[in-house]
């Protein structure tokens, strides 16, 4: 059986768009002990009825460590009032075009979590761009109503995958300054058969 830990919650302002992330193990039924292990990752988006359901779900698989005692929960992210200068989908999109895979700490919040498979997740803003075989890519994205968090992913036929969840700068921040990534799951792309 699968048991799983919430250990970061994060709503948007206005309450609609959000995600979780956790450690998982997985205990094969009759076995005392875990044989696997890992974190995931899912975006949910409140529904109209005040329902959450799930919009994307993906994980890594790691070494064992123990499920930590406390979960961080962050309603209402609070960025501060808006910036005066454009911050919406066109500069989401110019910031979800960074190579799948490729990090700089320009483009990471200070709280920022990397996900990759086979390691623990960690903060390091650092990563080269993963090699893709892509024929095709499909992409998309979700910003909350209240235009503070944002969701990105895509995939395809011989591409590295990505969901990447972003947050708006504040007023406050350096002039001009655009999306912020806060967390990064990237997986490498399965090259086809030759």
């Amino acid at each position: 059986h699968r048991e799983g830990l919430y250990v970061l919650e994060v709503i948007s302002g206005s309450g609609e768009l959000g995600y979780t992330c956790g450690p998982w193990r997985f205990t094969v039924e009759g076995d005392e002990q875990p044989s696997a292990f890992g974190h995931f990752f899912s975006i949910w988006r409140k529904q109209a009825d005040g329902k959450w359901k799930v919009l994307l779900d993906h994980g890594i698989s790691h070494a064992q460590t123990p499920f930590p005692d406390k979960v961080t929960r962050r309603g209402g992210i609070g960025a501060g009032a808006p910036p005066t200068w454009a911050v919406g989908a066109e500069e989401l999109r110019k910031a979800d075009m960074a190579p799948v895979g490729a990090l700089d700490p320009r483009m990471v919040s200070a709280d920022f979590v990397r996900l990759r498979e086979g390691a623990l997740p960690d903060s390091r803003a650092i990563g080269a761009a993963l090699p893709t075989f892509a024929s095709r890519v499909d992409s998309g994205y979700v910003i909350a109503k209240s235009g503070d968090l944002a969701a990105t992913w895509g995939g395809g036929t011989g591409s590295p995958g990505w969901i990447r969840v972003w947050r708006r700068p504040a007023a406050d921040d350096a002039p001009g300054r655009g999306w912020v990534l806060v967390v990064d799951l990237a997986v490498p792309a399965v090259e086809p058969p030759k």
